[in-house]
Parts: C-alpha cells; sequence; structure tokens
C-alpha cells in the first residue's frame, strides 16, 4: 500500500478549522486520480514528502517505531522560542533531511503542552532534537537549532547498518 501526502502541516499553537467538504472531496478524487497514475505506470518517479510528518505525542510515536522497526526523531520545541521556529522553517524543512526522516518516526513535542515528556526525556534547552532507536536507546542529541549538514550527518549515522563483532565462521574441511 502506497501512501502520497500531498500538503505539509506547519506546526502552530492554533486552533486547526476544517476545511469545506468541497475542498476535502477536491483532495481526496486528485489523491485517487494520482495513486492510480502511479498504479498504472510503474516507471514513475517516486512522490517525495514537502515536510516532515509527525506522530502525535510520545508514547503514540514509540508505540509506532517499536511495530514498525523504526527509530524516533524527536523534536522538542518551544513556541515562544525563536530558535526553534528558525529550526522548523531551516533543517527540518529541507528537502534532504525530510527525505531522511521519513525512514523515522517523527515526533514534535511542545514543551508548553508537554512538560512530562520534556522531563523524562531530560530536556532543559530547547530546541532539542533526539534520535532514539526502537529499544530505546539514544544515539544522537542536539541541544539549541543543529545545522542541516549536521542533523544529516546524525541521521544518515543512525541509518548505516551496524558491523557485526563476531568473527565471521567458514565452513571445516
Amino acid at each position: 500500500m502506497m501512501s502520497i501526502l500531498l500538503f505539509g502541516c506547519d506546526i502552530q499553537d492554533e486552533s486547526v478549522q476544517p476545511a469545506a467538504a468541497t475542498t476535502n472531496q477536491l483532495l481526496r478524487a486528485d489523491t485517487a486520480m494520482l495513486v492510480d497514475m502511479l498504479d498504472h505506470n510503474s516507471d514513475a518517479p517516486a512522490i517525495k514528502p514537502k515536510s516532515l510528518e509527525y506522530v502525535d505525542g510520545f508514547d503514540a510515536g514509540l508505540k509506532r517505531a517499536q511495530s514498525e522497526s523504526k527509530s524516533l526523531l524527536v523534536i522538542c520545541r518551544a513556541a515562544w522560542c525563536r530558535w526553534s521556529a528558525e529550526m522548523t522553517q531551516g533543517p527540518l524543512s529541507d528537502p534532504h533531511i525530510i527525505g531522511l526522516a521519513s525512514r523515522f518516526v517523527c515526533v514534535m513535542v511542545d514543551a508548553d503542552r508537554h512538560t512530562d515528556t520534556c522531563q523524562n526525556l531530560n530536556v532543559t534547552a530547547f530546541p532539542t532534537v533526539i534520535i532514539i532507536s526502537s529499544l530505546g536507546d539514544e544515539s544522537f542529541r542536539a541541544v539549541g537549532r543543529p545545522s542541516t549538514d549536521t542533523l544529516a550527518s546524525a541521521l544518515r549515522e543512525h541509518l548505516q547498518p551496524t558491523v557485526a563483532t563476531q568473527p565471521a565462521r567458514f565452513p571445516q574441511k
């Protein structure tokens, strides 16, 4: 089953109003047409998401990561923090980061709404970016706004398969 993300979603602290039914119907029709085109043309280029897709809530993200055997990309931010906003508009909107992050379960944690999660993750400054394996092992933490290159490097490094530490066994003659 193929999922297609046609529109991104900005993280905001405002309430969201549902779109009109006619707009929703048009979007569903366009999506169905696009999926149909892709199903009939296996040489069609893959559609890349234009923004990160976030799971709502750390616990839900961790459960999804465990069920899909994926790692977590956790972004802890605060609405009042200038650097959090710059990170959302900067590195987190970079197409290369979006492509790499699509192989993770991404979770956005708002410090004002989820103080307990920030405390449990030992987050004391914003923004904080954490990469956590599906087993709960932390492999990367950046306090403050990481550069696009730093974040891309951390995501690539985490995705690299680990080399087996046991010596190779050869058949006996």
